[in-house]
């Protein structure tokens, strides 16, 4: 029927005004999820666009690394299978630390915590307490918004053991308020 038709009585215009009100609202969602998924297959293009500019700067990094394109593409996301890459060339290495070295001083940090947690104050600890507070005062702070960092989250216990080990890599540096961001 049409909407200019009469109605044989309320509850019949009533009814085929609801039925109206359920098509339209059918409509709103078919083609909200027409854009949602119109929107996905544009991202998924722009990703694959995106890593092929990846490869093509990971191929010249040296002679792409500071220009203004290769910061817009940062700025847009780096693909995720792309991500270590792409952050170990952009960060570096300057102290030229390895997995190897890396593991030493995280279990040289271990050794001196559980040995500070259980005896009170140890020689392997002395020198670092400082640090050693600032960094556990400072923790629950860093990033409070990201629950993989808090509470037993993921990256809780791996953050930890970087700057410990950090601490004890540079006694000299230590760690400084702020450096878990």
């Amino acid at each position: 029927r049409t909407l200019d038709l009469v109605f044989g009585s309320k509850d019949e215009r009533n009814f085929w005004y609801e039925q109206l009100l359920i098509l339209l609202d059918d409509e709103k969602e078919r083609r909200a999820q027409e854009r949602r998924d119109v929107k996905s297959v544009e991202k998924e293009l722009s990703m694959d666009g995106r890593k092929e500019n990846w490869k093509a700067v990971l191929a010249n990094w040296e002679s792409k690394r500071a220009v203004t394109s290769t910061k817009s593409l940062i700025l847009m996301g780096v693909p995720p299978n792309q991500r270590a890459v792409v952050w170990a060339k952009y960060v570096g290495n300057s102290l030229q630390v390895t997995g190897d070295l890396f593991n030493i001083f995280k279990k040289h940090a271990q050794k001196a915590m559980e040995a500070h947690d259980s005896h009170g104050k140890d020689d392997e600890f002395e020198g670092h307490e400082h640090s050693i507070k600032v960094l556990h005062k400072d923790l629950p702070r860093t990033f409070k918004e990201i629950k993989f960092f808090h509470d037993g989250g993921e990256l809780e216990e791996p953050l930890k053991q970087v700057l410990q080990a950090y601490i004890f890599y540079r006694p000299d540096v230590g760690y400084v308020q702020g450096m878990s961001f």
